[in-house]
């Protein structure tokens, strides 16, 4: 990810950081809005795999996924919630939204 273009601009209301060409098709952009940070992983064509990995540094948080694998709860030392990772959405070139993303 060293390589990959990093670039700040306002958005209208929330401040957005884009890193371009993380790989050879994917971008990825973070927006703070007052939820907390927005992570898009913008692609420019369709990748050969459909599973993204990510390391969690939960700093002394547990995390667990939801019954349906939606969200992933974060608990505390006493299995008090947190936070909570919403679920995932996709929107394709033709606008097309979908909620068919789960985590693992």
């Amino acid at each position: 990810m060293h390589s990959a273009k990093k670039h700040y601009w306002e958005h209208k209301k929330n401040p957005t950081v884009k890193y371009e060409k993380v790989d050879n098709i994917t971008s990825l952009e973070y927006e703070v809005n007052d939820g907390g940070i927005k992570e898009n992983i913008v692609l420019t064509k369709c990748p050969e795999t459909s599973t993204f990995k990510f390391d969690m540094m939960c700093n002394g948080l547990t995390p667990k996924l939801s019954e349906n694998k939606k969200r992933v709860i974060l608990l505390d030392e006493n299995e008090e919630t947190v936070m909570v990772i919403p679920p995932a959405n996709m929107t394709d070139d033709n606008g097309v939204y979908s909620e068919d993303i789960h985590y693992e």
